[in-house]
């Protein structure tokens, strides 16, 4: 195993163990790390990053249905008011930069 698939399961768990367990779309608690994905708020095909900020703890069935839309914090109901405010200031920032682009 890489070192990069390692350091994502890692970046995985932790994200799941501070949510509680719980997907913070659909708030169902999950045990079984097979069910457990990390949804991009700015998805990784509008070239949003691996920053934890920009990292929420879904479900696999709530992230397959989500796909790669742009999504408001109303989609993460089940997340703490930090998290979510930490995902904001994500968002500024990435559209700052790309609002600076040629």
């Amino acid at each position: 195993m890489d070192t990069e698939t390692i350091c994502k399961r890692e970046i995985r768990e932790r994200l799941w163990d501070e949510n509680d367990g719980l997907c913070a779309h659909c708030g169902r608690k999950f045990y079984s790390d097979w069910n457990k994905t990390i949804d991009h708020y700015i998805p990784q095909s509008c070239f949003g990053s691996f920053d934890m900020r920009n990292l929420f703890p879904v479900c696999k069935k709530c992230n397959e249905e989500r796909g790669n839309k742009l999504v408001g914090m109303e989609f993460y109901p089940y997340c703490s008011r930090q998290k979510k405010q930490l995902a904001i200031e994500y968002g500024i920032e990435y559209n700052k930069q790309v609002s600076a682009l040629p």
